[in-house]
């Protein structure tokens, strides 16, 4: 990179100097070397300004810092908030980077979810890395950082070392103090995830609001234009970051939980269902702009009932029929329970149909003509499930689906808010089977996909 080409950025003619070639980036004047350019920030115990005649004397050609800041020896790149500024000049040095990035932010679960999502790219067979309170995760090694967010320096270039190792998925910590100090900023991050907040580095933030705005960067200067927001929508902040999410152009998302047959994931009775979508109907009155759809998964019982009765799935926008268990069932009692879903005016889509699990368990044993069959003469959509361990429908019955005229829900099966990021895989087996975007039903607007939620 010339000196001209990143002066550019700032407005700034180098002149005589726009040819010398930058050859890094620091903000401890004890690391800069010839070339670099230096980042002068005003911090809570030092002043990085008062370091800038040594770090100039160490062969920085170039310094970031306050417009009203005295700089002598080298260009003087100006902003009013230089750390921004540094973290924005720094990402067009250090590339290349992950193709896909991803954040999550919070008081608590930051590390479990990028950790969990990391494991969960590596077991799709990508190469993926995660970065914060662990260090920095890969495909190999851990490396320690000290902090869950490090300095944009560390920050970026262990990106472009991932990249360069083959690393194509990164997680990483948002922290709330690397968040204000612009320690994440300048590579594409395609989704941000908020966990929860709670009272905590209150010592540096100011109060909870000043903790929560810091939070927020997140989602309305980090995370890309028409990215993805995952909101943990039972937090006392939730519907603030909803609202924060909205500003961003995201037009809707659904909140669904499994219904009281699972009982390993706590499934909801009726009771504690119709107070779930109370808790969220309270959240989208307060809310506007954006979309929030109060959904149930309801298993299909092997005895070929619901788990839930119909004046309970009549209250839902968006009720998800499944197969869980039974699978071994024969196909005659296996197509009594589809048909059961199928039928049932209240059921919106068949979810992950066959129940398979790739690798570990096959399907039911399903006649997918007379299923499909049904589903378009009832109006019942299909689902992908795009969740690795899952991808259901597969390519052959989704194209068949297809042909039946029945619109395809791309899903993501997500039980934690890193569970949107397998979306991917679902668009993957959605292709493979020949799918456009036209047969896919949640390309739609929420105003056309709103259509499919109640059947005539």
């Amino acid at each position: 990179m010339r000196l001209a080409d990143l002066a550019s950025r700032f407005g700034i003619d180098a002149g005589e100097a726009g040819e010398t070639r930058v050859t890094g980036f620091a903000i401890d004047h004890r690391k800069v070397a010839p070339g670099n350019v230096f980042g002068a920030f005003q911090g809570t115990a030092v002043n990085g300004e008062d370091f800038i005649p040594a770090a100039i004397a160490s062969g920085a050609v170039a310094v970031v810092a306050r417009p009203e800041v005295t700089v002598e020896g080298a260009l003087h790149l100006a902003d009013a908030v230089p750390r921004r500024a540094f973290a924005r000049a720094a990402s067009l040095y250090f590339r290349p980077t992950p193709q896909t990035v991803v954040a999550v932010t919070g008081t608590n679960g930051k590390t479990s979810c990028v950790e969990m999502t990391r494991q969960i790219w590596r077991m799709c067979g990508e190469r993926a890395a995660s970065i914060g309170t662990l260090g920095v995760t890969t495909p190999d090694e851990s490396v320690s950082t000290g902090l869950t967010t490090p300095d944009i320096v560390t920050f970026l270039s262990n990106m472009t070392g991932l990249a360069r190792e083959g690393v194509t998925h990164v997680a990483y910590e948002a922290s709330s103090h690397g968040l204000s100090q612009y320690r994440n900023e300048g590579l594409p991050v395609k989704a941000g995830a908020f966990t929860n907040l709670s009272r905590d580095h209150l010592d540096y933030h100011k109060d909870m609001e000043d903790y929560f705005a810091a939070k927020m960067r997140l989602f309305t200067e980090v995370v890309d234009d028409g990215g993805t927001a995952v909101v943990w929508a039972d937090d006392a902040w939730s519907d603030r970051v909803i609202a924060v999410a909205k500003e961003r152009g995201l037009k809707y998302i659904a909140i669904t939980d499994h219904s009281k047959r699972v009982t390993m994931a706590n499934g909801l009775d009726a009771e504690r269902l119709r107070a779930h979508w109370k808790e969220i109907d309270k959240v989208r009155k307060e809310v506007s702009g954006i979309e929030i759809l109060c959904g149930i998964e309801c298993d299909i019982l092997e005895d070929a009932t619901l788990d839930l009765p119909d004046d309970v799935l009549v209250e839902a926008d968006w009720v998800i029929a499944v197969l869980h268990y039974g699978l071994k069932q024969p196909r005659e009692q296996i197509m009594k329970r589809l048909m059961t879903a199928v039928k049932n005016p209240h059921v919106s889509i068949i979810g992950h149909p066959s129940g398979r699990i790739v690798g570990k368990r096959p399907g039911a044993d399903i006649d997918f003509g007379e299923l499909f069959k049904a589903a378009a003469d009832h109006e019942v959509l299909m689902e992908i499930n795009a969740h690795p361990s899952r991808l259901d429908l597969d390519g052959i019955q989704t194209r068949a689906a297809k042909e039946h005229g029945i619109p395809i829900v791309i899903s993501t099966d997500a039980h934690s808010t890193s569970g949107l990021d397998v979306m991917q895989y679902g668009v993957y087996q959605a292709r493979r089977a020949g799918l456009e975007k036209k047969d896919v039903a949640n390309t739609r607007t929420f105003k056309s996909f709103a259509k499919l939620l109640r059947r005539s």
